[in-house]
């Protein structure tokens, strides 16, 4: 729920405790950590999470628990090291989610400048820990190499700030900026300004469009230029100077921020630091930190679905750390396999030139190849060795890669089982959810709460069935629903949607009574999207095929397949209504 102004603006409310020094430091949850601070005569809490849920950083007054779980290794190390260290500065870059700490450590006349990183993005959102050489210390979430190759977040190698979005700044949005776009009249504005502008929430995009035409779902077509580009102005007005620079401007503040909650009922179900002015109930608070602490702490118990989620949620995150840490070590061992032939080569040199070779040396020069020896060993001996050693080597060459395919095929079911289980709503949904974890190995030993006695399968959802219009949808909402909705129910020509390059759910349109138009394809796309890791974004990629040119992934999970013949249309995420 943090989008780029709300980073900035709990940056500005910071700045009240600049110059304070760190007095305790808890972990509250696994994937939690709390600061308490001591700065003008007070303590202040500072929660820095990478919770999917609520990543980010706010500022509370009340006394925070320490989880009696195991201490981490990042809460060690930020014990070791930020004890006692002042926090000297607090900077975002520029409309990006996230804020950089910097903290400066005395001990024992050693001196040392820390920056601790708080990356408010949703399920990629982490805390991570950087010396003053620019390494990783420590974080919340280790990213390897075989979850993201290109931005890797582990112990001693260099932080790389999470890569820029390719999109304007909103700092540049005027008038004539808006006009070419704002042309289309079955394109929501919405879809216009998240996918035009970095760092811009959907619910930012919904108040500037509300406010710039009265009504959230108006066309772009519909809306004018001029007027969006004077709201979105007001709304940047507390950026000041800082807009375009990583700073809080001078005499920065909670005051010149308008922070609120939405409301449905008595929950909050929105905060920002502006007024949700769209949303026909909400309320304003003192401090966005105010606002985040009411959305994310209310005193109101947990419902029986939110604990089971969330337990479910620890449990998932667990399993796919083992799983990446299997997939890295079966990659490293595929890598070592390449040293096959330079094995086999040795032996074959030591075979060749055995009667040249004197037994107690420790490596010879061969070809020029410098090969090691065992002095105890006769060249022949040496050779046979080499070969021992290319023949496991070779043999584990053959399969390594079908079941790296495997272990890659495992952490991508973990990754859908986390956005089904984010947009479960029921309990039975996430038993559900918990028992195909569970037949598939992924959890624990021991049968789920309510599962059936030994020799019964319980009984289980099937996808959901939605209607369109005059067209029947189906939704899968677990990896087996997948399966079964694609494989099941779905007819050669009928209509298999997914977003692109995602986890997510595999959405079947049927094509009786007639060919859909393209607006309910569009509709069952926006459902797709929706349900998928990117449903956060303003824009998402969604491919739409027949369902004869899916197929099914051999020895993959259920739910893994391929295909062809799609086309891919962009549509902002949204579920179904009415």
């Amino acid at each position: 729920m943090f989008d780029s102004l709300a980073v900035a603006a709990i940056r500005d409310e910071l700045q009240d405790i600049v110059g304070g020094r760190v007095q305790r430091v808890v972990q509250t949850d696994p994937l939690s950590l709390g600061f308490e601070l001591y700065a003008g005569g007070q303590r202040r809490w500072l929660i820095c999470t990478a919770d999917p849920r609520r990543a980010g950083a706010w500022v509370v007054d009340d006394k925070l628990g320490q989880s009696p779980a195991p201490p981490s290794p990042i809460l060690l190390l930020c014990r070791k090291y930020l004890r006692g260290a002042r926090l000297v500065a607090v900077a975002q870059p520029p409309f990006e989610r996230v804020l950089r700490l910097a903290l400066q450590a005395d001990d024992d006349a050693v001196s040392r400048s820390l920056v601790l990183i708080v990356e408010a993005m949703g399920r990629l959102g982490n805390v991570i820990l950087v010396d003053e050489q620019g390494l990783i210390m420590e974080a919340l979430k280790r990213v390897p190499a075989s979850i993201n190759r290109v931005r890797q977040i582990l112990p001693r190698r260099p932080y790389v700030a999470p890569p820029e979005q390719a999109k304007a700044s909103p700092l540049e949005a005027d008038a004539a900026f808006w006009a070419p776009r704002l042309i289309d009249p079955k394109t929501p504005a919405t879809g216009v300004v998240t996918a035009a502008l970095r760092g811009l929430s959907p619910l930012a995009a919904r108040e500037l469009v509300y406010r710039a035409a009265g009504r959230v779902d108006a066309p772009a077509a519909a809306v004018d230029p001029a007027g969006l580009a004077a709201e979105l102005e007001r709304m940047l007005a507390p950026l000041g100077e800082a807009g375009q620079t990583d700073q809080a401007p001078a005499g920065a503040g909670p005051a010149i921020w308008r922070p609120s909650v939405g409301l449905e009922g008595e929950r909050v179900v929105a905060f920002a630091p502006y007024e949700l002015t769209h949303l026909a109930r909400w309320e304003a608070m003192p401090s966005l930190s105010a606002a985040a602490e009411r959305a994310f702490g209310e005193a109101a118990a947990p419902t029986s679905t939110d604990q089971r989620q969330t337990q479910l949620a620890a449990e998932i995150g667990a399993a796919r750390a083992r799983e990446a840490r299997r997939l890295e070590s079966l990659e490293r061992e595929l890598a070592g396999a390449g040293e096959a032939g330079r094995l086999r080569a040795a032996g074959e040199l030591l075979l060749a030139y055995a009667a040249q070779i004197d037994p107690a040396q420790s490596s010879v020069e061969l070809d020029g190849q410098t090969i090691a020896l065992d002095p105890d060993r006769s060249p022949v001996e040496n050779a046979q060795s080499y070969f021992e050693r290319y023949t496991r080597l070779r043999d584990a060459g053959r399969q390594l890669p079908a079941m790296i395919a495997t272990a890659r095929g495992r952490v991508a079911q973990l990754d859908e089982a986390l956005v089904h289980l984010d947009l479960a709503g029921t309990p039975d949904e996430v038993a559900d959810l918990r028992a195909e974890l569970a037949e598939a190995g992924f959890l624990g030993a021991g049968r789920p709460a309510g599962a059936a006695a030994k020799g019964k399968t319980p009984a289980r959802a099937g996808p959901l069935r939605l209607r369109i219009g005059d067209h029947t949808l189906y939704l899968g909402r677990t990896s087996r629903q997948n399966d079964q909705a694609t494989f099941d129910l779905a007819r050669p020509d009928d209509l298999w949607l997914h977003a692109r390059g995602v986890a997510g759910a595999h959405v079947i349109l049927k094509t009786d009574p007639g060919k859909p138009s393209e607006a309910t394809i569009r509709q069952a796309a926006a459902l797709a999207a929706h349900h998928s890791q990117a449903r956060a974004s303003g824009s998402v990629a969604v491919d739409v095929t027949e369902r004869r040119h899916v197929r099914k992934i051999k020895g993959s999970p259920p739910g893994a397949v391929t295909y062809s013949g799609e086309r891919t249309i962009q549509v902002t995420p949204a579920p179904l209504t009415g």
